[in-house]
């Protein structure tokens, strides 16, 4: 298996449901200030324009042309804080998709679970989620990562963890599924577990136990896992290329583009490559109720068909070949 067959990376549409209250209410109360500010003023100068009735002075029309441009710019302000108000509320309702990347650490295996940030920030790290919780060897060794964006999940104020603690379940439920997604994609279970941590040099039964320190299991490993450099000149990350002189190889603290063995990244004004991650879907299976009512709902649907259609003939308009097909559409498996 190459070392792309273990990178995995998943979308996934995510609703989020009272996130970032306290902008929201900020901009709700800055409005309401605004609203009440504009109609004090506006109701002020309807007062002043009556109570000053038919007095055509210059003096008056000034001071009445004062009090309705008041009321115009604070109700113009008010507007502006309406539809900002409306646009943070609005862009909470919309789905927001979030990227989960899955795969198999093979240097050391018992360090699985998700990391899980915000904007960036590391907030959670080594979660198990899904079949990890139990403890046993399915998805053992997955690590998942996924950046969660500050209008989906809002961090605490000491950015230890999230302060809906609700939606941040929902968040590692969700990771949890499309982690079974990933371990049936790349099909450890189905060639076999202990086989699958064997060739990486796992010989131990026991879990916690480090991978063999055998060149022939190093390289293996190193197979699998490609160096990844930052150039001290143009920060940019090469990924060089895998030599067998190269499996126990150290580097030196300052690493240029000129060191790079492979000849397209060997320069600094070479672009850097991203690494393509297969893209997965989540395949949900239906569950025994779901088919269940399916079932059901076909009955019903075929018996009405079969009441229109006898209406029609009349009773006595039956004959074997009708009845047999009745029996073939009445034959549903449970």
């Amino acid at each position: 298996a190459s070392g792309k067959s273990h990178l995995w990376q998943f979308s996934l549409v995510f609703f989020p449901f009272g996130q970032d209250p306290f902008s929201v209410l900020m901009l709700i109360f800055l409005f309401a200030l605004a609203e009440e500010k504009a109609r004090e003023a506006e109701s002020k100068a309807r007062a002043l324009e009556l109570r000053l009735g038919g007095d055509l002075t210059r003096e008056s029309r000034a001071t009445l042309r004062q009090a309705q441009n008041v009321a115009i710019t604070l109700r113009r302000e008010a507007d502006v804080k309406k539809r900002m108000k409306d646009a943070k509320q609005q862009a909470l309702k919309e789905p927001k998709e979030l990227n989960f990347i899955f795969g198999v650490n093979i240097e050391e295996r018992y360090l699985d679970g998700m990391f899980i940030y915000n904007c960036s920030r590391l907030i959670k790290m080594y979660e198990k989620v899904g079949p990890q919780l139990e403890g046993g060897m399915a998805c053992g060794g997955v690590v998942g990562v996924v950046d969660v964006p500050y209008l989906v999940l809002e961090p605490t104020h000491n950015k230890q963890d999230f302060a809906d603690a609700k939606e941040y379940r929902h968040l590692l439920r969700a990771m949890g599924e499309h982690l079974v997604q990933y371990w049936k994609d790349i099909e450890i279970a189905q060639k076999g577990i202990s086989k699958f941590w064997d060739d990486f040099g796992y010989l131990s039964a026991k879990w916690h136990q480090p991978p063999s320190n055998e060149l022939r299991y190093k390289r293996r490993r190193a197979m699998e896992i490609p160096t990844t450099i930052q150039c001290d000149m143009c920060l940019k990350w090469r990924t060089l290329p895998f030599q067998l002189s190269s499996v126990e190889q150290e580097y030196p603290d300052s690493w240029v583009c000129e060191m790079n063995p492979d000849a397209e990244q060997d320069r600094c004004d070479a672009p850097e490559q991203k690494q393509k991650l297969p893209l997965s879907v989540l395949k949900k299976e239906k569950s025994q109720e779901d088919k269940q009512k399916e079932l059901t709902e076909k009955i019903r649907h075929q018996q009405e068909k079969l009441e229109a259609l006898q209406a029609c003939l009349g009773p006595c308009a039956w004959d074997f070949q009708t009845l047999l097909e009745v029996g073939q559409v009445m034959s549903f498996p449970i």
